[in-house]
């Protein structure tokens, strides 16, 4: 049986690195409304949902005021629940997460090297590639890898398309507790809670989703809809 990962992560404007680091060009895109390069995205919050074996799920999101934690409690995460499925590796599944999620979450634990030192055993896995046609250990970060279940790819790579938009076609519930961008002005605010809570919804939606899309079109196995539906993420908090 296979296990999976389902993430999400909220980010907001690395303000600082932007001024120090953009080029001017970045910059005007970014005053003009252009969505900003993958690396100048500072996380503020992650969401995991892990299912093992198709039967137990567990399920939680935070969000701290310190990215090297929120960071750290990832990899960390990944490492204990890679161990646990050793024999059969565990598969991502995201919305956008091979084009965003994984490109952010790499590129910003580049500014910890303690971080990095201390968990050289995820990165050393997760970047070795010698197993081309991941016989017996996946290719994380290939685009082609079967390991990572990118829920967008299904239907092109629209810019316009979201997750929201999708759940709405499937009936499935999505975006109740805030909006993307209303996520720096509650970070600001200190209401991490809120957005804990927000990007566990994503977290949610996109493991129905794929729940909805095995129901009806790829009929493999995986844990039921009912039983996602029915889970609500632990949080935690600084």
């Amino acid at each position: 049986m296979r296990s999976f990962l389902v993430f999400d992560i909220e980010t907001i404007l690395d303000n600082e690195m932007i001024q120090k680091a953009a080029s001017d060009k970045v910059k005007e895109n970014i005053e003009d409304g252009k969505f900003p390069p993958v690396q100048f995205h500072k996380v503020v919050s992650i969401s995991v949902m892990s299912i093992y074996e198709n039967k137990d799920i567990k399920f939680a999101s935070w969000c701290f005021n310190d990215e090297k934690k929120v960071l750290e409690q990832f990899w960390k995460g990944f490492l204990v629940f890679n161990k646990k499925n050793q024999n059969s590796h565990p598969a991502f599944i995201s919305f956008n997460g091979k084009n965003f999620d994984i490109p952010v979450l790499i590129l910003r634990s580049l500014q910890f090297p303690d971080m990095l030192e201390g968990l050289g055993e995820v990165f050393s896995f997760l970047t070795d590639d010698s197993d081309q046609w991941e016989k017996e250990k996946p290719n994380y970060f290939n685009r082609y890898t079967k390991y990572h279940i990118d829920l967008i790819e299904l239907f092109g790579t629209f810019r316009t398309l979201s997750l929201k938009t999708v759940c709405y076609l499937c009936g499935i519930p999505v975006k109740e507790e805030a909006e993307g961008n209303k996520v720096e002005q509650l970070f600001h605010d200190g209401n991490y809670e809120k957005i804990a809570r927000y990007c566990a919804e994503d977290v949610k939606a996109t493991a129905l989703l794929y729940a909805y899309l095995n129901k009806y079109i790829f009929k493999k196995e995986f844990v039921s809809y009912e039983d996602i539906l029915d889970k609500e993420a632990k949080i935690l908090l600084d």
